[in-house]
């Protein structure tokens, strides 16, 4: 069985689907496209999300994260494009986190929402257009 990244089999991979709650590093293999909820939760401290270019798409609704990272520690996201949600990335009571080299579009609120009490997260090289701002 062909392996990705981190020891996760490709078959796994390849079954990513919004809302999902992900528990190991992971390189996405296909977009993910008009998401209902979150596009992905994590689920786990020092992971890595390698969204490998592709697009988590959500439908623009408020209280929605792209990438929703909540009390979870030492995660990197980077390398896609999240368009549509209440916020593109959603950082709260998570530190050491890294946010990097990502396209952020047409989130309802923030397009990078990092609250106070998530200490040292490094934001970097992203693109964020047209957020926050709808009535």
């Amino acid at each position: 069985m062909k392996e990705i990244a981190a020891g996760i089999p490709a078959a796994e991979a390849a079954r990513v689907h919004c809302g999902q709650r992900i528990k190991h590093s992971i390189t996405l293999r296909r977009n993910l496209h008009n998401c209902r909820g979150d596009g992905l939760i994590v689920a786990r401290s020092n992971i890595v999300i390698n969204l490998h270019g592709h697009t988590i798409d959500g439908r623009g609704r408020r209280g929605t994260a792209g990438v929703r990272i909540h009390n979870f520690h030492g995660v990197t996201v980077k390398f896609g494009v999240i368009r549509q949600f209440g916020r593109g990335i959603w950082v709260v009571h998570a530190g050491d986190n890294k946010i990097q080299s990502n396209v952020v579009s047409g989130s309802f609120d923030e397009g990078i929402f990092v609250n106070e009490t998530s200490p040292r997260v490094l934001v970097q090289g992203n693109r964020i257009s047209w957020s926050g701002t709808r009535s």
